[in-house]
């Protein structure tokens, strides 16, 4: 999916996002001043980002960033393939007034009439697929909060061979969540979110260590497969067999907090850091950290770059 960019409206790097240029010619990509990618320049592509960059302020509209660059020298067609593949990859806002800067990149009309509010969660339909022991508590929580439409399966009958039957189940729903299901069978659905435009959110529970997130909102946020490379280490063989349904003092805690990051999207929220965070919890110490992510450019799923992983060929 390509993302226009709209001519009249202001673009500027995100607030917590450098992209720096290394010895080799190549550029990082830093958030919050920790590297999260790289773009490999194709041939013809580093004098696109050396001029882009100096006017990703937040005080240009595209079309004057368009007109800087075409002195430099840029064609247009060239420099509205970059600041696309920007926007796609995550690093750039585009928004309609300079002070708007700091609260834009919304994914859905966001109302604070609290009866609109509650219409959207009443009528938004939920897909809860996964560990009974953790989901239970989620739909639980889902449902307190108003949620009606909502329907929950066990992992156990999620077989690779039954996708077929699980897709059409998911087929109507605005949310998916999966809980402690098989790394293989997570990025099977992901690709397939991806390519049907569904949201998800994963989850996993090794030992005392439950981590969830970020939502999946294809082609603007980061998918399992982005992350997969990254968080390897996480994801360790025996994650399956170690949940447990103990009396862990934060479960309610983690299903609750889940679940209300469930509901702050369902009600149409800004897609901030809540919504595009990591959350690793602790339940036998009692602690909790949020890490943040961002699409991979490199992603062999949901970015639209030629080629990967040896190097970003933007599109133009």
């Amino acid at each position: 999916m390509k993302h226009p960019i709209t001519l009249d409206r202001y673009i500027a790097l995100r607030p917590n996002i450098k992209i720096e240029k290394g010895s080799d010619g190549s550029r990082t990509v830093l958030l919050d001043n920790r590297e999260v990618a790289d773009i490999a320049s194709g041939e013809g592509i580093e004098i696109f980002l050396t001029s882009l960059l100096i006017y990703l302020d937040g005080t240009k509209t595209a079309a004057e960033i368009i007109k800087y660059s075409e002195k430099d020298g840029v064609e247009v067609t060239h420099t509205l393939g970059c600041l696309e593949f920007l926007l796609e990859s995550g690093f750039l806002y585009q928004f309609d007034r300079v002070e708007d800067m700091y609260s834009t990149s919304h994914y859905a009309d966001r109302t604070y009439q609290p009866q609109q509010i509650l219409d959207r969660i009443t009528q938004s339909e939920v897909l809860v697929c996964g560990e009974p022991s953790f989901t239970r508590l989620v739909a639980e929580s889902l449902t307190n909060a108003g949620v009606v439409h909502l329907v929950e399966i066990s992992s156990s009958s999620l077989e690779l061979e039954e996708l077929s039957s699980w897709k059409k189940q998911a087929a109507a729903a605005d949310l998916i969540v999966l809980f402690n299901v098989d790394l293989e069978k997570v990025l099977l659905i992901n690709a397939w979110c991806v390519e049907q435009k569904k949201v998800l959110v994963t989850g996993f529970w090794n030992k005392s260590i439950i981590w969830f997130g970020p939502f999946l909102i294809p082609h603007v946020t980061a998918c399992q497969s982005c992350l997969s490379e990254r968080l390897q280490h996480w994801h360790q063989s025996n994650y399956l067999n170690s949940a447990q349904s103990g009396t862990f003092p934060m479960l309610a805690t983690a299903a609750n907090l889940l679940a209300g990051l469930c509901v702050e999207f369902l009600s149409g929220a800004a897609l901030n850091k809540s919504l595009t965070s990591i959350y690793q919890i602790d339940l036998q110490n009692i602690s909790f950290q949020v890490y943040p992510t961002i699409k991979n450019p490199r992603c062999g799923v949901c970015s639209r770059l030629l080629k990967y992983p040896e190097g970003a060929v933007i599109h133009v």
